[in-house]
């Protein structure tokens, strides 16, 4: 994830020689069935588990059974899936790279039928947890974090270069869990796009957290589907948006 290097430091006029991280980034492309080939930049770390969690998130699959074989090489992702969605299908580029399958969601009725709204002391205690374990943001500025809890304890966590794949990586960690995604909710360490709550829903995620702000896209999509939004998750303060 990570990697040393030699820099020149500035401060006050003055330079000085120093050892620094930086964050690793790889181009990796996945190729769904010898045919559709999708590029992208990621951290090289939960490689398998962001597959999953990309394409359950993306609609590709239904659940992991779909897949039927999976091969992790340096610079590509050899996927072959059981033919059920039309692989041609148009994928769109969302804010800062994500890509997701134009999907008929906005249409979709909401399987959330109550609102998950974490206690607010533990909440704010998960996300100082949250914060901790952001080891390579601490060490390099050059990732996002995001996790999947229950309200009590932090499950799943993931940091990449990008926001989406962050959460790719720990949707695909909980989908091989087999958890109960419905129980649990998304914390973030970026903005709260709409892409954001496509992924989120699509994978049956009904609240997410972020110490970040959302968009207005991102709203009305959540309060279409009855999700929960809390963002500007600071110290002991936090929004609640939806």
């Amino acid at each position: 994830m990570k990697k040393e290097i030699t820099i020149k430091a500035f401060k006050n006029g003055v330079s000085k020689e120093k050892k620094d991280f930086v964050v690793i980034e790889k181009n990796m492309e996945i190729i769904l069935n010898e045919k559709t080939r999708i590029s992208l930049a990621i951290s090289p770390a939960d490689l398998r588990e962001f597959t999953f969690g990309f394409l359950f998130s993306s609609g590709f699959i239904s659940s992991e059974k779909d897949v039927k074989e999976l091969h992790i090489d340096d610079d590509k992702i050899e996927v072959s899936l059981e033919q059920k969605k039309d692989l041609g299908e148009i994928l769109s580029l969302g804010s800062s790279g994500g890509r997701h399958i134009e999907s008929g969601q906005d249409g979709e009725e909401s399987p959330f039928r109550e609102k998950l709204v974490p206690d607010a002391d533990k909440l704010l205690s998960l996300f100082a947890e949250f914060a901790d374990r952001s080891v390579v943001f601490t060490e390099t500025g050059g990732v996002h974090s995001a996790a999947v809890c229950d309200g009590e304890t932090i499950k799943f966590f993931a940091e990449d270069i990008g926001r989406h794949n962050a959460v790719d990586k720990v949707i695909g960690s909980a989908l091989l869990a087999k958890i109960d995604f419905a129980a649990h909710f998304l914390l973030l360490s970026g903005r709260i796009s709409s892409e954001m709550v496509k992924k989120a829903f699509a994978a049956g995620l009904p609240t997410i957290v972020s110490r970040a702000a959302p968009t207005s896209l991102a709203l009305e999509k959540a309060r279409r589907h009855n999700m929960t939004i809390i963002g500007f998750l600071r110290g002991s303060r936090f929004n609640l948006y939806t």
